[in-house]
């Protein structure tokens, strides 16, 4: 079994497995043309209900060259395939497609058109065919629509051949050398940072110890002055009269002359 999901009717959908779903008796559209050297066809898909018996389908064209093949959803079995042909301003045609059973049907239009005005196309059904019922109005497919910017960069013909190489958009690239001095100076200056955090830190502990020392020894200065004995003065340390400083020089002269004489002379105390 294949499922389908229900769109309102404007939208024309490009995908088989999502097509549109037919709520009236008739359904319209266009087919734009492509750019110049694309080959390639632009397909529709539609799904409708059929009770049974017969199916009348009533196709008119206009520039048109492409086929409107009709399938039983159930395992995409071929019913009916009308050509059609962009010979005429206006082509009309038709089919009967009988059912023996109530069917789910899908509808599909594909071509293009032969020159650069678009495609135009328009089918009604009768007889059998059921409209899909419960289709919300608010519901609306965003199918993709055939322009030039939704394809690639580059355009070819239908022998490959390339016609136009759209200009890639330029990025300007990002100077390494820049990001890599700026994080070589974040790091530098991170390290410099720390390097004057451990010298703060060397410089405080090292006032902290000479502080110590300091202590310490003004602490030893105050103990040895007070475990120093007293001193004694003594006669020799006291100051000399000018009396005594000239009996002793005195004595010192007769002394001297003595020795030169070679005379020794007794002092007597009186």
């Amino acid at each position: 079994m294949i499922l389908f999901c229900f769109f309102a009717v404007e939208a024309q959908s490009t995908d088989q497995n999502f097509p549109t779903p037919v709520a009236s008796n008739e359904i319209s559209g266009k087919i734009p043309a492509r750019d110049l050297g694309d080959a390639r066809l632009t397909s529709y898909f539609y799904v409708l209900n059929g009770n049974q018996g017969d199916v009348f389908i009533n196709v008119v064209t206009a520039n048109l060259d492409g086929d409107i093949d009709v399938f039983a959803a159930d395992g995409l079995r071929p019913l009916t395939k009308i050509r059609v042909y962009s010979d005429n301003s206006d082509s009309e045609t038709g089919r009967i497609v009988y059912l023996r059973q109530p069917e789910k049907l899908i509808l599909r239009i594909e071509g293009r058109t032969p020159n650069d005005d678009p495609a135009t196309f328009r089918i009604k059904f009768a007889g059998s065919f059921e409209p899909l019922k419960n289709v919300a109005e608010t519901q609306e497919q965003n199918t993709p629509s055939v322009k030039t910017e939704n394809q690639g960069d580059v355009r070819v013909n239908s022998v490959g051949t390339i016609i136009e190489v759209k200009p890639k958009a330029t990025t300007k690239p990002i100077d390494t050398k820049e990001s890599k001095t700026e994080t070589v100076a974040e790091t530098k200056t991170e390290n410099k940072t720390d390097e004057a955090k451990k010298t703060d830190s060397k410089t405080d502990e090292n006032a902290a110890r000479q502080q110590a020392k300091q202590r310490k020894k003004s602490a030893k200065q105050n103990n040895d002055e007070e475990n120093k004995p007293p001193v004694v003065a003594s006669n020799d340390d006291l100051p000399k009269s000018e009396e005594n400083v000239k009996k002793e020089e005195k004595s010192e002269e007769k002394k001297a002359e003595e020795k030169k004489s070679g005379r020794v002379i007794v002092a007597v105390d009186d």
